[in-house]
């Protein structure tokens, strides 16, 4: 229920874009951050770059994030808390920071907004990481292309 109220993801029909409501969680900091309207369109390290960059007002939690700060933007690891598995045995999706988010989304459940972890170098063997088989269709794609003479799928 908590999550229902806090939502804010909406769709914009005029640019027929999707307005995500974005939950980042930094575990090494013991600090979360809400981001709302973000375009599915925007890069996910560009959005990461609003909260560890230097701006007016962002000091507090520039500090509270030093270690992520420190570590740049390009260096850290961004998680997806996968949906429909046991609670006792979380799986979590790697995301490409680079990538649009309507392309990390795109195949993958989302119940009311994302919730992405934030991790810094190394502290990736914590977390039991899916292996993505279909999450991107265009490397699938790609791969089947390439291996089409070694009994790929057609």
């Amino acid at each position: 229920m908590q999550r229902q109220k806090l939502n804010s993801s909406r769709f914009d029909k005029r640019s027929r874009t999707i307005f995500w409501h974005v939950h980042w969680q930094f575990p090494a900091a013991n600090e979360s951050v809400h981001d709302q309207r973000v375009s599915e369109q925007m890069p996910l390290t560009q959005v990461l770059q609003q909260h560890t960059s230097l701006a007016p007002g962002n000091s507090l939690r520039r500090h509270a994030l030093r270690a992520y700060v420190e570590a740049g933007v390009q260096n850290l690891q961004i998680l997806m808390k996968r949906e429909h598995c046991p609670a006792n045995k979380p799986e979590y999706h790697r995301i490409d920071g680079n990538r649009f988010l309507r392309q990390e989304l795109s195949g993958k459940s989302v119940i009311e907004y994302p919730v992405l972890t934030v991790l810094l170098p190394g502290e990736d063997s914590k977390y039991n990481v899916a292996a993505d088989v279909l999450a991107n269709p265009a490397d699938v794609k790609a791969a089947v292309q390439t291996d089409a003479g070694v009994g790929a799928l057609q």
